[in-house]
């Protein structure tokens, strides 16, 4: 599976990655868009979201049986391991969690106050965390009854505690909370007791209560490998901007993103679609590596929405990475 980026190396990831998706929506032209929709939830998804909070902007998943069966030979997982060697155990951790056997996995994302993760696991369970906190030698406090745990990440200028709770259906629940300040990742440690209380809390109120989150979803591909979906419309720094978003993620045979976004200033959509030429004119003075990458990318606009689709080989990706390796990890 995909496991969150481990904090040493968040900065890195989250600014290269805007680097690209940035340099990916300016790249090419416009015409009526055209993404893949799953549809209504299935009853599993929404049980899943019924245990999830309700006033969040987006939701995430991902069909991780597929994605685990094309991972291993990725050259973004490879790519990714180099920057996990800064935390000691993250890369053995991955391993081990790749081989057991995933159902699904579904969360929402709060960014109002910082940045709040919430998700649960189906189709493994504490034995599998345990082994392979283990396996990577991490150490771990486990609760006496065997349903929670709090595995201990360290890396540079970090140290702190994942947690992971087991509910009464077996469903593992994880929750993430972080700041940034000046630069530097805070991770807020979330306890036992307090991941039992927002559990009981989704009994009243949860996030199949929230009809427009629900809405989004149902326009994602959600038989991807990763999928995404919400609103960055309420209490975001890119709200007065970007309304809309939802789309997927795959790897098989290499990189295929498909995304929408509904802008919501037309002046900053116009400033987007203008920077086209300039754009291009930067991918070709970097070399034909990039050139290839952006050869595959598709963008249109519709009205105020942008779609973008980008299909890249893994034989394209490993050019690039071979390229700008060195590049990409001034950014840690």
């Amino acid at each position: 599976m995909i496991e969150l980026p481990p904090p040493a190396s968040y900065r890195a990831g989250m600014r290269a990655s805007l680097v690209f998706v940035a340099g990916a929506l300016l790249a090419t032209g416009c015409e009526k868009a055209g993404p893949t929709a799953s549809g209504k939830l299935s009853d599993d998804e929404t049980e899943l979201m019924s245990r999830l909070p309700n006033n969040v902007g987006l939701a995430f998943g991902g069909n991780l049986p597929r994605l685990q069966k094309h991972l291993a030979d990725s050259p973004i997982m490879k790519f990714a391991r180099v920057g996990n060697e800064m935390v000691s155990g993250t890369n053995a951790w991955q391993d081990c969690l790749a081989e057991k056997k995933f159902k699904n996995m579904l969360g929402t994302v709060d960014v109002r106050d910082g940045f709040e993760l919430k998700f649960l696991m189906t189709g493994l369970d504490m034995d599998d965390l345990v082994g392979c906190a283990k396996h990577a030698k991490m150490k771990y406090e486990l609760d006496s009854d065997n349903k929670f745990i709090a595995i201990e990440i360290v890396g540079p200028n970090i140290k702190t505690k994942l947690p992971y709770l087991v509910l009464s259906d077996g469903a593992i629940y994880g929750n993430y909370s972080f700041n940034i300040s000046g630069g530097d990742v805070d991770f807020q440690e979330t306890n036992r007791t307090q991941m039992e209380n927002e559990i009981v809390a989704t009994k009243k109120d949860n996030a199949t209560h929230n009809e427009k989150l629900l809405a989004t979803m149902e326009k994602a591909d959600r038989k991807m490998g990763m999928w995404f979906a919400g609103s960055a419309e309420e209490g975001t720094l890119i709200g007065d901007k970007v309304h809309e978003v939802f789309g997927s993620l795959d790897l098989e045979g290499g990189l295929d993103v498909d995304a929408t976004v509904q802008m919501a200033d037309k002046r900053f959509t116009g400033q987007v679609m203008d920077s086209i030429d300039s754009a291009r004119d930067s991918a070709r003075l970097l070399g034909p590596e990039l050139k290839q990458v952006l050869n595959g990318l598709t963008v249109k606009r519709d009205g105020d929405r942008i779609w973008f689709k980008l299909k890249v080989s893994n034989r394209q990706l490993n050019d690039l990475f071979d390229k700008f390796g060195s590049m990409m990890g001034a950014f840690e």
